[in-house]
């Protein structure tokens, strides 16, 4: 969370130093820039070379200070999400290239499961050794591919309003914010129970949904806590979308 609120401050500065006007051209000129297959062959290349630099010379903390590998990724993407946003050419694009993206995240996904099950003595024969430029760079693939498959889909079937929208849109940042505490936490208090693991990873999802969507309703209905997930002051058009949909659910069908 610490990671999201330092990328937030940084973005925030540079808008306020750079002005709205030369952000927007930025944001444009990428959005230009990232068409047909370099949608996911430059993304990709930046997360490789990132990888390939950093990863040996600066492990995974998750500490914020020197956690340069885990920046230079976790920062990318943030600024990517941020850049391209409102870029409606780029994800009409993403959307042509979603059984692509799905494809190459399903390939680099069965790759990434081999990997990690191979035992010790084959993961460490010379030829692994040889192939790793290639292996990280399906890693990497495995970073973008998911993503853009995600938004290509969500692009093509999602891209319309409606309240179930508007309630999950308010919800993702609280629910974001709340879910990993509640699953590291849960997994601890869980570990006496012995529970299979496929029962146990059961029990975590459902928990972890509940909970959180129950921390969100709580939060949304209380004006101070509010700003504290990331949600904006309540305003009377918030009160006239929730009144109306209050109203469409209990009209009678026409």
């Amino acid at each position: 969370m610490i990671y999201l609120w330092a990328y937030t401050m940084v973005i925030g500065g540079v808008a306020a130093l750079a002005g709205a006007e030369r952000l927007h051209s930025w944001s444009a000129a990428l959005g230009r820039q990232l068409t047909g297959w370099k949608i996911i062959t430059l993304p990709v290349l930046v997360l490789f070379v990132a990888r390939y630099a950093l990863v040996e010379s600066f492990p995974e903390t998750h500490a914020l200070v020197n956690d340069w590998y885990n920046h230079a990724h976790y920062f990318f993407l943030f600024v990517m999400g941020v850049m391209l946003a409102l870029q409606k050419g780029f994800w009409t694009n993403v959307d042509r290239l979603r059984w692509t993206s799905l494809g190459l995240w399903l390939f680099s996904w069965v790759v990434v499961v081999v990997l990690n099950a191979m035992p010790e003595p084959v993961a460490n024969l010379p030829v692994i050794a040889q192939l790793k430029p290639l292996l990280r760079m399906i890693v990497c693939v495995g970073q973008w591919a998911p993503i853009m498959a995600i938004c290509g889909f969500g692009h093509r079937h999602l891209a319309f309003d409606s309240a179930k929208r508007r309630y999950l849109t308010e919800a993702v940042f609280p629910v974001y914010i709340v879910h990993q505490t509640l699953i590291v936490s849960m997994a601890h208090w869980l570990k006496p129970v012995k529970l299979a693991p496929g029962i146990e990873g059961v029990v975590l999802v459902v928990l972890t949904f509940t909970i959180s969507f129950g921390v969100f309703e709580t939060v949304r209905r209380i004006a101070v806590l509010r700003p504290l997930f990331g949600l904006g002051r309540a305003t009377s058009q918030t009160s006239a979308y929730a009144s109306r949909d209050q109203a469409a659910a209990v009209s009678p069908a026409r």
